[in-house]
């Protein structure tokens, strides 16, 4: 265990970043506006408050409207739309005087925030890659392979099958296998897995991997059809010991810590172009109109840090820096976490395209479309042709 050696390295940081200045003029007073929105609810502790003890020059002050703010939080989704409104800085040029580390990023995260010769927004954790949950102690008293991270859509197929269990003799299951979900965050890994990241969704290729996801449902019944599991979230029906997988964010980690029985997390199985899964981070930037901005760039440097890092670990969620994911140990902490296999399933990873994250906030039509397909009113490739022109009419509205 080196968790005491870590966190002695912590407090090490907060020492240094409170003695950088020292013999040198004091440092005029600062203010800075800050816009967490739900973020830092997500910390058991507030951080800020070791920024602002570590520089006492510069005064935070929290704010609602990212419009008003100097540092700005933001999913990933937002990050998208506040580029493309010309709303944030330019930080690369912040980036090359300090020669900041975006190796100790994964490349979906970079990816996300980056333009062209511009980069506006790093990640600061809280969220993460989709893996799948699995009940451990179903699959050991079934006597199915736990899953490995080599794992293939058959691998997953039969244990799915296996797990998918008539309890009480009624000639219905009533404990499931996996639980297939009419959302494009849902559907969109087995889409990857069957074609590859870059694929159109009407490409003959995806829609092999919205078959295979329908069939879960329709042909091998190893998922109750959305009509039958209206309102029930995955991590409740897991809870119950009525599904033995889902495919979950790092969110449902603090969620099943009292779940009473051994669960754990594996990367999504292999497709026909491999593993791939989506994933949901958050992300910090400086707003153009900043009235501070070097004072800004030292809170984001904060907030992507290692002790932001450490923080969220404690709080039950997932950092954003790499190295907390290779061999990092924190007393308390490094249990709740197979660090390996969120690694992979980070490395197998990419954000959700605005075009369908936008319509999955507001107006669920992808999600209509996939309950269609659930229900057997749609075929996979009428499906897939419909979605894609989903995608095609929301990315033109946010051209």
């Amino acid at each position: 265990m080196i968790g005491t050696s870590w966190t002695n390295r912590a407090f090490a940081f907060l020492v240094i970043l409170a003695l950088v200045g020292c013999g040198r003029p004091k440092p005029p007073p600062v203010d800075l506006r800050f816009a967490a929105g739900e973020w830092l609810s997500m910390l058991q502790a507030d951080p800020i408050k070791a920024f602002v003890e570590a520089r006492p020059h510069i005064q935070v002050a929290q704010v609602q409207e990212g419009a008003q703010a100097d540092v700005v939080v933001l999913d990933s989704l937002g990050v998208t739309e506040a580029i493309r409104a010309g709303k944030l800085l330019n930080l690369l040029p912040k980036m090359e005087a300090v020669h900041f580390d975006l190796s100790q990023f994964f490349a979906p995260d970079i990816r996300c925030g980056a333009r062209p010769d511009r980069y506006f927004a790093l990640p600061v954790g809280g969220g993460g890659p989709a893996v799948i949950y699995f009940n451990a102690d179903l699959f050991k008293k079934h006597n199915v392979p736990a899953p490995a991270e080599t794992w293939e859509w058959s691998d997953f197929l039969t244990a799915a099958k296996t797990l998918t269990k008539d309890l009480d003799g009624d000639g219905e299951p009533d404990q499931f296998g996996f639980l297939v979900e009419p959302t494009a965050d849902a559907l969109l890994p087995w889409v990857w897995q069957a074609a590859g990241r870059s694929t159109r969704l009407d490409d003959p290729k995806a829609i092999k991997g919205i078959e295979f996801y329908a069939d879960l449902v329709r042909t091998h019944k190893v998922s109750p059809p959305p009509a039958k599991a209206p309102g029930r979230s995955p991590v409740q029906l897991f809870r119950e010991q009525r599904l033995a997988m889902f495919l979950g964010g790092p969110e449902h980690v603090g969620q099943l810590k009292s779940a009473g029985f051994n669960w754990n997390v594996q990367v999504p199985p292999k497709g026909p172009a491999g593993s791939a899964t989506t994933v949901r981070q958050f992300f910090c930037a400086i707003g153009k109109d900043a009235q501070q901005p070097d004072a800004a760039w030292e809170l984001v440097e904060f907030l992507t840090s290692s002790y932001v890092g450490m923080a969220l670990m404690q709080s039950a969620r997932l950092p954003a820096r790499v190295e907390l994911f290779r061999g990092f140990r924190l007393h308390g902490a490094e249990s709740d976490w197979n660090m390996d296999a969120w690694s992979r399933a980070y490395e197998a990873g990419e954000h959700v395209p605005p075009a369908l994250a936008e319509d999955e906030r507001h107006d669920h039509r992808v999600s209509h479309q996939l309950i269609q397909l659930l229900e057997g009113k749609a075929s996979p490739g009428e499906t897939a042709k419909a979605v894609a022109r989903i995608a095609e009419d929301v990315g033109k509205k946010l051209e």
